[in-house]
């Protein structure tokens, strides 16, 4: 299977690269089941790209570069912290970071420049009772597929940024970006719908970080969950 794809501009992450878990997202409409992605390198938007799948495995390529490889996985995630209620998820927005500009400002995910519908404007912020990090989120009706429910690569953009949040401290100096990301999207989720998205620090090697993250619904129903891994750049 080869597929010309192009990440529109309005997806992106940081300003002129996709959105890191919309990306894998994508790759992983692909495989079946839980899947495993790697980004090898920041995947640009409004470039045309191919999706190449080769037996159970699928790269993502910008002519003879490698941006992203994905593969099927078993993902087991062990110890993941009980969910916020949806209140306490939206006082841990209003204290986040993310809603002043930090750490990207135009991210589709977490950019406080979006406008609503523009943007989820997922500000994940700290729980009192424990590290994790939560926000509420409420799917806008254009994430949706015809048969009306969320596609799934918008909800592995939602997996994305709350690891990124649950990993950064002001210790951190440079830029923070996704390295991989292994999801496993468990239920179907409805637009205009009330949801609590959670992210948790799990350790770090030096400059690389692994972050679990997941997506409840307000009920407290484990949706979808993700690990990660994230690698501090230095700014240029």
């Amino acid at each position: 299977m080869n597929k010309r794809i192009i990440i529109d501009h309005k997806y992106c992450g940081y300003k002129h690269i996709g959105n890191g878990g919309y990306v894998c997202g994508v790759v992983a409409g692909h495989i079946d089941g839980a899947a495993k992605i790697t980004l090898v390198t920041s995947p640009p938007v409004d470039h045309p790209m191919i999706l190449e799948k080769t037996g159970k495995k699928v790269f993502l390529k910008n002519g003879d570069v490698i941006v992203a490889k994905g593969e099927p996985s078993s993902l087991k995630i062990d110890n993941i912290p009980a969910p916020p209620t949806f209140k306490e998820a939206v006082e841990a927005s209003q204290k986040s970071i993310a809603a002043k500009g930090s750490l990207s400002p135009d991210c589709f995910v977490c950019g406080s420049n979006r406008l609503k519908g523009e943007g989820y404007r997922l500000f994940p912020g700290h729980l009192l009772k424990n590290e994790s990090v939560a926000a509420p989120w409420i799917p806008h009706n254009s994430l949706a597929d015809e048969s009306g429910f969320i596609k799934p690569e918008f909800v592995w953009a939602a997996l994305d940024c709350p690891g990124a949040y649950a990993v950064f401290d002001e210790n951190i100096k440079g830029t923070i970006l996704l390295g991989q990301l292994t999801a496993d999207v468990r239920e179907t989720l409805k637009p205009e719908e009330e949801y609590i998205v959670t992210g948790w620090k799990i350790g770090n090697q030096g400059k690389k970080y692994f972050a679990g993250s997941a997506v409840f619904s307000k009920k407290g129903k484990l949706c979808s969950v993700a690990n990660s891994v994230w690698f501090v750049v230095d700014q240029d």
